[in-house]
């Protein structure tokens, strides 16, 4: 299973630009993005559905949803100019509160509903880099896109931030004795509530997420190291060295011994 990673932004926004149709593998962040296609196609998966964003179309994701940018795999790859613009929420949860309270029925605006404001304004902030410019834009292509959405309330994850929360955690503390019980207790949340939270929102099971987190770590142990397999299972947090083969064949599919001697060759 591809484990969505969390992607820390700092700026309040921030402006990827891209000139072909790029891949950028599954992650989530606890900010609003939008996606803009100038011309060509780029594909974007959001949740469990891929869309096509071709000429004028856009997407919207909102915070803590995994997505990605997918390759486009036609014989023919047109010529492709798209953007994402991630917006830091601190400056904007009062002006759209619909970030906060609600949640896209449909994120994807075909080119139809869309105007030429909105592709000035996403052209204009590809132009700068003055960072009360960038605000300005970022709030006035907000505003347009989001008046084109239909919205549904939330349904439960009362803190937005609680799934980056939760797995910058887990990313930092992996060689605990973690549990969904731990877990559950020391953010005050029920079981039940986060193992949800990780399925229905993160596409993984919580077990998944930290035997991959775990043997991500081993396997650039076992490249760049010379420490024992058995040295490098207690270190990810495995108790059990079988426990760990097993997890580490279900991830890689090579046991530890087979991978640590792929990589020494």
């Amino acid at each position: 299973m591809n484990r969505p990673y969390f992607e820390n932004q700092p700026q309040k926004v921030f402006v990827m630009h891209k000139y072909q149709s790029y891949p950028f593998k599954t992650h989530f962040h606890g900010f609003i993005e939008l996606a803009y296609c100038f011309y060509g196609i780029q594909l974007v998966k959001i949740g469990d559905t891929v869309y096509e964003l071709k000429a004028g179309d856009a997407a919207v994701i909102f915070p803590n949803t995994v997505h990605e940018y997918l390759p486009y795999e036609g014989e023919d790859c047109p010529e492709t100019e798209s953007i994402s613009v991630m917006c830091n929420l601190n400056f904007l949860s009062e002006t759209f509160p619909e970030i906060i309270n609600s949640y896209p029925i449909n994120p994807f605006i075909p080119a139809n509903d869309t105007s030429e404001k909105l592709a000035l304004a996403c052209r204009k902030i590809t132009e700068t880099q003055n960072s009360a410019e960038l605000i300005g834009w970022a709030y006035i292509i907000l505003s347009l896109l989001l008046a084109s959405l239909s919205y549904t309330t939330k349904n439960g994850y009362s803190d937005i931030n609680l799934p980056s929360l939760i797995t910058s955690y887990i990313n930092d503390n992996f060689a605990e004795p973690l549990t969904i019980n731990f877990i559950a207790k020391k953010f005050g949340y029920s079981p039940s509530y986060i193992a949800h939270l990780f399925c229905d929102q993160l596409k993984i099971p919580f077990k998944t997420y930290l035997n991959s987190v775990r043997c991500d770590f081993a396997e650039k142990e076992l490249r760049t190291t010379k420490k024992s397999i058995t040295e490098i299972a207690h270190l990810a947090g495995y108790s059990s060295l079988n426990t760990f083969s097993r997890c580490f064949k279900n991830h890689t599919g090579k046991t530890p011994t087979e991978f640590k001697n792929m990589s020494a060759g």
